[in-house]
């Protein structure tokens, strides 16, 4: 998975648990801004994990000061693609 397709996959769920529009600034608000809770924090884990074939520690997110950087780090969790 690429930095464009995390993120668009995480707007799209936070469209889904703030029932609001959202945009790419709202991936660099942190999380109280921003509006999500922690378990909206947790499905996202759970549902980046099975995207990228990883586990993610649900207290993952939280080492983080907004989303993009999170889903930065996240992205490097992901194996290695064969060449």
């Amino acid at each position: 998975m690429k930095t464009e397709e995390i993120e668009r996959f995480a707007l799209l769920k936070l469209e889904e648990f703030l029932a609001r529009p959202v945009s790419t600034e709202d991936l660099d608000m942190d999380y109280a801004s921003l509006g999500a809770d922690s378990m909206d924090v947790i499905v996202l884990t759970f549902e980046l994990e099975e995207r990228l074939g990883v586990e993610i520690d649900p207290e993952f997110f939280f080492q983080y000061d907004n989303l993009r950087q999170a889903l930065t780090a996240a992205l490097e969790l992901q194996p290695a693609s064969g060449s």
